[in-house]
């Protein structure tokens, strides 16, 4: 028995399967691990994506309504201006550019446009100072600038500034490009000379209307504008016939800008300027009447009887031109 060979099987104590156990779990539960790391990672990223998705969102929806907010007061202070409340017009142009905002200062077409509105239901509340100020701010805003000093001459004749209104529109028309001449350039020119003749300032007033005249910028309307204001200087200064030549021009370039023709009839004339264009009837009327207003006070009074009479035919019955036809019957018979 003690010669027996012992059967030595070799013990499997379990280590080198241990060994290769511990291994493959470890692995597994490093990658658990890393798939949980991946996963809470691409969670944050979606979380923080979707964040600012609905932050932009949010952004375009109070941006969406703000504008439309603004642009509403926009269209309401214009349907007012034009339905002739120009006090209704500037509360909800004003509120339209509270709601604009324009907290960095910087130029703001749409705050430019709101104010020309503005500006215009001022001047038709003739608040000429308040509209001064606005013509200042659509500068600021970027606006035309050569457009605002003219405008501001408007006003300053307006308050009855000669010097001011003379020296806004000068400054404007030395910004003007060669050739051009921007919106107010007429409004300002017409003011700027009348504010010189209600100054008595008559040769400055001449001189700037000549000067226009002879930039041949002008066109046939505003020509014809223009000659009709240098006539009435001239009346002023009572050199009748230079003024009743001015008038003839002025209503020859009248009707030329209508197509009646150089040198039609008054009649012809009218019938040729639109019904609905009452600056130009109105202006016709002006240069007919003045005209013969020239001749009687020239002496001529069975050519301005003519004039006046010629005058009621075309354009119906009017008081002051019978008066003047009574008048001048009285001072033919006296002769």
């Amino acid at each position: 028995m003690g010669n027996r060979p012992v059967n030595r099987r070799r013990r499997n104590t379990g280590r080198t399967g241990h060994y290769r156990g511990s291994s493959r779990s470890d692995t597994l539960r490093r990658r658990k691990r890393r798939n949980r790391r991946f996963k809470a990672v691409f969670l944050w990223l979606v979380c923080i994506v979707l964040t600012g998705l609905l932050i932009f969102g949010a952004v375009k929806l109070v941006g969406k309504f703000a504008g439309s907010g603004k642009d509403k007061l926009r269209k309401d202070g214009i349907e007012k201006l034009n339905a002739g409340d120009p006090e209704g017009a500037i509360a909800d142009l004003d509120a339209a550019l509270e709601k604009a905002g324009n907290k960095s200062n910087k130029p703001s077409g749409f705050n430019a446009d709101v104010l020309w509105y503005r500006a215009e239901a001022e001047l038709l509340l003739k608040d000429y100072e308040a509209a001064s100020h606005t013509y200042d701010l659509i500068a600021e805003q970027g606006g035309d600038k050569i457009s605002c000093l003219y405008m501001k001459a408007v006003c300053a004749e307006k308050l009855g500034n000669k010097d001011s209104a003379v020296s806004y529109y000068r400054e404007a028309l030395g910004q003007e490009k060669e050739g051009s001449r921007s919106a107010g350039f007429e409004e300002a020119l017409i003011a700027a000379g009348s504010a010189c003749v209600n100054g008595q300032d008559f040769d400055t007033a001449k001189s700037l209307y000549e000067e226009a005249l002879n930039s041949g910028k002008t066109g046939e309307k505003l020509e014809s504008r223009i000659y009709n204001q240098l006539g009435l200087c001239q009346m002023v200064e009572e050199d009748y016939n230079t003024a009743a030549d001015s008038f003839d021009k002025g209503y020859n370039a009248l009707i030329t800008g209508y197509k009646a023709g150089t040198g039609a009839e008054l009649d012809q004339a009218a019938a040729a300027v639109p019904q609905e264009d009452i600056q130009g009837m109105t202006l016709l009327k002006e240069l007919a009447y003045n005209k013969a207003v020239c001749l009687e006070y020239s002496g001529q009074y069975r050519a301005a009887q003519a004039e006046f009479e010629h005058y009621i035919s075309v354009f119906g019955a009017d008081e002051n031109a019978q008066h003047e036809i009574d008048f001048l019957k009285t001072r033919q018979e006296e002769s």
